[in-house]
Parts: C-alpha cells; sequence; structure tokens
C-alpha cells in the first residue's frame, strides 16, 4: 500500500508537470522537437504542426520532412547550422531563425532553439530536444521599425533645418548632415559632447548658460522659442530661430531634449 501510494503521488506530479509544460508551450506559441541523429528520424508535438496549420503527426522520417518546408533563401544556412551543431559534438545551445511554409502558403519566421541531452561513447549527439518559437510578429514588428526608421533618417537628412537631440545633461546625441555641414564638422568631432561646446556657439560660456537655462524650462514640459545670433571669425551675422522641446517615452517621461534651428536671416534682412 505504501509503495502504491507513494507511485500514484509520482504520477500525479509527473502529470501536473506534463499538464505545465503544455500550458507553457500553448501560451508561448511553441512547439517541441526531439532529434536522433543515429537514427535519422525525429518526434514533433501537436503544437509544432499546429503553429503552420498543419494536421499532427507524432513521428516523421526525419530531417527532410521538416525542412522541405524552410524557405528555399533560408534552406542551406539553416540545415548548415544543424548539421554544424551535429558535427560539432553537440555542444551549448544550437540556435537558427528561419521561414517555414504554412499550410496556408505563407511564410512564417521561426526561431529554432535546441540542446543536445544524450551522447554515444565518441562523443557524437544520439538525442537533441528543442523548441520552435512563432517569431513572426517579432519579425513584422522590426521590418516596420525599421522602415519607420529609415523614413525618419531621410527626412532628417532632407530638411534645410538644424535638427538634433540632446541628452537630460546636454550632450548632442543626434545631429542632421544639414546642421554638421553648416558648420564643417564631423560626427565624432560633436557628438557625445556637451551641446554648446558645439562650432554653432561663438561665445561657448553664453551658450551654456543660455541652454542650461532652457533645459531646466522644458524639463518642466514647456516648449523654448528664442532668437538666436551666431557671428562668425569675419563679422558675418546670421539669425536663427531656435526651438527647444521635450522628448517622451511611451509612459510620457521627458527622456531628451528636440533642438531646431532655422536660418531666418533672410527675413531679418
Amino acid at each position: 500500500r505504501k509503495n502504491i501510494g507513494e507511485l500514484k503521488s509520482t504520477q500525479s506530479a509527473l502529470t501536473e508537470q506534463v499538464d505545465r509544460f503544455r500550458l507553457a508551450l500553448e501560451a508561448t506559441q511553441a512547439g517541441f522537437w526531439e532529434h536522433y541523429p543515429s537514427e535519422g528520424r525525429e518526434v514533433h508535438s501537436p503544437e509544432w504542426y499546429a503553429m503552420l496549420g498543419y494536421t499532427p503527426k507524432v513521428v516523421t522520417g526525419g530531417v527532410d520532412d521538416w525542412t522541405a518546408l524552410i524557405h528555399p533563401e533560408d534552406r542551406t544556412e539553416a540545415l548548415a547550422a544543424f548539421s554544424s551543431y551535429i558535427r560539432e559534438g553537440g555542444q551549448g545551445m544550437y540556435e537558427a531563425e528561419y521561414r517555414m511554409r504554412a499550410k496556408d502558403g505563407s511564410w512564417r519566421w521561426i526561431l529554432g532553439k535546441g540542446r543536445a541531452v544524450s551522447w554515444d561513447d565518441e562523443g557524437r549527439p544520439t538525442r537533441i530536444i528543442g523548441l520552435n518559437l512563432d517569431i513572426q510578429k517579432t519579425r513584422e514588428a522590426q521590418a516596420e521599425m525599421q522602415r519607420a526608421q529609415a523614413l525618419n533618417k531621410a527626412l532628417l537628412e532632407q530638411t534645410s533645418q538644424f535638427i538634433g537631440l540632446l541628452d537630460l545633461k546636454g550632450n548632442l546625441l543626434v545631429a542632421n548632415r544639414t546642421s554638421m555641414d553648416w558648420v564643417k564638422a564631423k560626427p565624432e568631432e560633436i557628438l557625445g559632447k556637451p551641446f554648446w561646446d558645439g562650432p554653432w556657439w561663438p561665445d561657448k560660456t553664453k551658450a551654456e548658460f543660455l541652454l542650461l537655462q532652457l533645459m531646466d524650462q522644458v524639463k518642466e514640459g514647456r516648449t523654448i522659442r528664442r532668437e538666436i545670433m551666431h557671428a562668425d571669425s569675419q563679422g558675418s551675422e546670421t539669425f536663427f530661430d531656435f526651438t527647444m522641446s521635450p522628448f517622451r517615452d511611451e509612459a510620457g517621461q521627458i527622456v531628451n531634449f528636440i533642438i531646431e534651428g532655422r536660418d531666418i536671416s533672410a527675413l531679418k534682412k
């Protein structure tokens, strides 16, 4: 009776662990797989098929069954990564990203991760277990972010205004090409340094005093606009409509200062 009781308790704990594992797979949209290199076969969980819209199978014929679903542009690299992991003795973690064909004909980005858990006497892996995770939405978000960044950069570089970004201490983080070309400066000469030390200001002490005052006001959420005059060594004067405004993160906290300068010398004349 004691042995039976212990057995039932162990079975209950195992069942609970399996259920928890299944819930984790469903929540993360992950599919479990096992690969046996020496036997040339694989076992895939129902979730592995479900993420691609296929009917679950218990056992597949081997690597060829799932690699046939990989996008032609990704297949060579994906196979090379998996083969290399096995050939090198299954040390550490296997990881690869590739597109797989879903049942509806679409392509979905998959992140495959695995680890060898057993080896033969010669050190060759005999069993590899892992997960496939659906990262399609992550990839789409990354692509959209890259498109937005490319557009923002193009707009930033095409404008005739001076545009930059400061951190909360007044260091210049970003400056567009127009503002750098006007003072004939290279990025490494001005970025990461206090804005008032830049070549836009003939008197750096006065510039620091002014900018620190403006920063204190912008930290309160205000947008400050000033008219600033720049005189070069030949005495030529240039007038700017200068604006400093707050840049907020998703939580609404001010994390940077946006600076803008527009040449209004012709308007002044």
